[in-house]
């Protein structure tokens, strides 16, 4: 699991859209699975779809 792989380096939270109309709106979500990437509590990086965990892997070490 990438959460505990990466420990104190990365905060990883899900949300369910259905319960949170608003936040999926704030954030132009239409599809799911969707993964938004922040730094400094921007938006850096997005995934719509599925991918690879090397693949989110590599996004997270080019955020750092």
């Amino acid at each position: 699991m990438i959460a505990k792989e990466q420990g104190e380096n990365v905060k990883i939270a899900k949300v369910d859209v259905d319960n949170s109309p608003t936040l999926s709106s704030r954030f132009g979500i239409r599809n799911i699975p969707t993964l938004l990437f922040f730094k400094g509590g921007e938006v850096k990086d997005q995934v719509v779809g599925l991918t690879s965990k090397a693949d989110l892997i590599s996004r997270l070490k080019t955020l750092k």
